[in-house]
This record gives C-alpha cells, structure tokens and sequence, in this order.
C-alpha cells in the first residue's frame, strides 16, 4: 500500500517540455527522503511531455487538458487530484537546490498561522531573482518605482520588497511568486484556489491576497533555494508588448476585484503618470547621452496606450479566454 505523501507537487506544462526534464530530475535528486506525489499537466501544448513524464517516473499522475484556459484554471484541475496535505505549485522552468521542499515543509511545521510559504528563486547564474517577493501592486508605488531608487533604498518597507534582504530566517512578506510556492490543500480549497479572473499573471498576489483575508501569513523561505529560468511560457513573445500589458491589465483586474472600481481607475491613471514621466526621463538621456533606451521607451509606449484605453485586447482576452473554472 502506498504510504501517505507528504507533499503532492504540482507543474503546469505549457510549451516548456525542454525545461521540464530538468526538473523532474532536480525533484528525483533532492527529495529522496520525502514520499512526493507529483501530477503533470500539459495545457493543451501536446508536445509529447506526457509521455516523456512517464519515461522518467513511473509513479506519477498526469492530466491532458484540450484547450487552454489559463495557468489559474490548470493548477485547480491538478490540485483536484492531489491527496496529499501540502501543495506545491511548481513551474516546469525550475530547478530544486538541496532541501528546498523540506525547508518549505518545515516552515509549516514551525511558523503558525501560515498560509502560504515561497522560496528564495535564482536566476540561472545562480543571482537573486527579486520577483520571488511580491509587493501589491500601489497607485504611489506606481508612480515612483524607478529601479535606481528601489536599488538604493531596497530595505524601504514601502517597496514591499524587504524581506529579499532579510538573512535571518523566515520573514513575512505581502506575497510571493507562482514560480514555486506551498500552502495547504485544506486552504487551498477553502479559499477556492487560484482565481481564474486573470488568464495569466497576478494569480500569485490574488491567492496571497485571500489567504491574508483568510487570517493566514505569507513568508519567504530564504533557506529553500529554487533555481528558476524564467520566461518559459511566454518566451514566443518575449520581444514584443504582450506580455508587458497581460501584466498591467492582471494588476489592474486585481485593484477592481478587491478594492473597487475607483481604485482601479486611480491605479490606471499612475500608470498613465508613470509613462509620461519615464518616456520624458529615456527621451532626455537618449538625446544627451545617445544612450540606446528603445526597448523602454517601446515598453513605455505599450502601457501609456494602454492607461488611455488603446490596448483593451488585454482586459478581453482575461475575459474571453476564463472559459473553464476547474
């Protein structure tokens, strides 16, 4: 008879199957002493991972799903089938350092009340990967986050980043990234999982969001270590806008599902605010010191257009694309 597991690992694949390998063999490597479930879902990519999962772990559940309805939608579908108590949402794009899951395990073990624990993500020349901690996204926050300035006061409460740079232990923090987090399923179901408002993108800050409502913290493990690549589901679009205002349009869904549609609209006109003064900012250095900013500026354009009703394909393929809320 099959022990009980103690953590049921969850990846989404999505056109990722060169990554996925990888990590399937970073969790063979670096939880041996854990009984792991893991469940395999392909989201309508059909590039053979199934099969390719089950060559290289024999026990392991996979779920085929025909269409794709967004990273929300299949990380509920898998969370379905898991039987273990502790979830992890892992991205196929990762790679787990030594007792990564049990230092995650061991967080729930010690820290009360918490909801939802996320590792220290590494970029893969092993440097930090500061989306690992999340802030929410702010209408002030907005407006003045310029790099240079989080780079010279990065321990500002304000920035909602500090516990990045916190090397004592478990630290609390507002959110923490999809790429790689833990919470137990018993709250997973009851805050009924990841929102499937959004298609891609603030899914992460949302269910943070809800567990903090739920009376649950939200911690950074800087113990755990999880390499992660980054860009694996959206690398077909990774030189142009899409990506960029999929994001700003999640954050901006997120302001009007908890906090209403005025705040969404003031969260709007700081992106509005942001632009004009970044595009003035590129414009000015690139016409002194000929420095080649075109990528910003372009990336500028994208969400001014966007923050004055041009780009509204975003908030319609959230929309169109939510079909399914398994």
């Amino acid at each position: 008879m099959q022990p009980p597991f103690d953590v049921s690992i969850i990846i989404i694949n999505w056109h990722s199957k060169h990554y996925l390998r990888k990590c399937l063999e970073s969790i063979n490597n670096t939880c041996s002493c854990l009984c792991v479930e893991i469940i395999i879902v392909d989201n309508a990519s059909y590039d053979g991972c199934i099969e390719m999962c089950r060559s290289c772990i024999s026990n392991i559940k996979t779920l085929q799903l025909s269409a794709n309805h967004g990273f929300a939608a299949a990380n509920n579908a898998a969370a379905f089938l898991a039987t273990a108590p502790l979830l992890l949402f892992l991205n196929p794009d990762t790679v787990l350092n030594n007792n990564a899951v049990n230092e995650l395990i061991n967080a729930f073990k010690t820290i009360k009340h918490l909801g939802v624990a996320g590792p220290r993500l590494l970029n893969g020349d092993k440097t930090l990967q500061t989306s690992c901690v999340l802030p929410y996204p702010g209408i002030l926050r907005q407006i003045l986050e310029f790099e240079w300035l989080i780079q010279k006061t990065p321990k500002w409460n304000f920035w909602g980043v500090k516990g990045l740079y916190e090397n004592s232990g478990p630290v609390p923090v507002e959110a923490v990234s999809g790429a790689c987090l833990m919470i137990k399923k018993e709250d997973f179901e009851s805050v009924n999982g990841f929102s499937c408002d959004y298609f891609m993108y603030s899914e992460d800050i949302d269910l943070c969001h809800k567990m903090r409502m739920y009376g649950k913290k939200i911690y950074h493990i800087p113990d755990s270590n999880v390499i992660h690549f980054g860009g694996g589901s959206t690398e077909s679009t990774k030189n142009s806008n899409f990506s960029i205002i999929l994001m700003i349009s999640a954050s901006y869904l997120f302001q009007k599902k908890f906090f209403g549609i005025y705040r969404a609209i003031l969260f709007r006109m700081s992106i509005s605010i942001s632009s004009v003064i970044r595009l003035s900012t590129g414009y000015i250095l690139n016409s002194i010191l000929k420095i080649d900013n075109s990528n910003t500026l372009n990336k500028w354009k994208a969400l001014l257009r966007w923050s004055i009703g041009f780009e509204n394909w975003a908030e319609k393929t959230h929309k169109d694309l939510i079909q399914y809320k398994g």
